[in-house]
């Protein structure tokens, strides 16, 4: 094809880097929130293709990257292909009494970022999460992500 590098060793989506998962935070009165959190130990970078949230108020949607951990673990993780090993990325939920300072929101009713296979929608440091809350109180709701884990000099060749 035209404009593409064949040399590359990183290129659009890798399915064996891949995985997905989702948490529900548990029962709230606040804003519910769910987030990715980077856990790896080594130079990996979670490069975040999709994320959804199901919202039983048709709320809307806001991320914010953030430095650390938030809230308690859960959710479940699986490989996208299945048999292959746990990579990366760990889940947590939050009831948080306050509203995030969103860097991008996400209005009802898609409440989603989908899969266009070229833009990520963050790319996640160790140590970093992507936090995703909703707008309403006490929505009951689940958010869904889907990451790839790769290398830091994967990095340069990702678009």
């Amino acid at each position: 094809m035209e404009y593409e590098n064949p040399t590359r060793r990183y290129k659009w989506f890798r399915p064996r880097q891949a995985q997905y998962g989702s948490i529900q935070p548990g029962t709230h009165v606040n804003y519910g929130q769910g987030s990715l959190y980077n856990d790896s130990t080594g130079p990996q970078l979670l490069v975040v293709r999709a994320i959804n949230m199901l919202s039983s108020q048709g709320a809307n949607m806001f991320l914010q990257a953030y430095q650390g951990k938030s809230g308690a673990p859960g959710g479940t993780v699986s490989p996208f292909v299945a048999g292959e090993a746990r990579l990366a990325g760990a889940l947590f939920s939050l009831d948080n009494a306050s509203g995030l300072f969103a860097v991008f929101g996400m209005s009802s009713p898609t409440g989603s970022f989908p899969f266009n296979g070229s833009l990520p929608v963050m790319v996640l440091p160790p140590g970093w999460s992507l936090l995703a809350q909703s707008s309403g109180l006490a929505d009951v709701c689940t958010f869904s992500f889907l990451w790839e884990a790769i290398s830091i000099d994967e990095l340069d060749f990702l678009y």
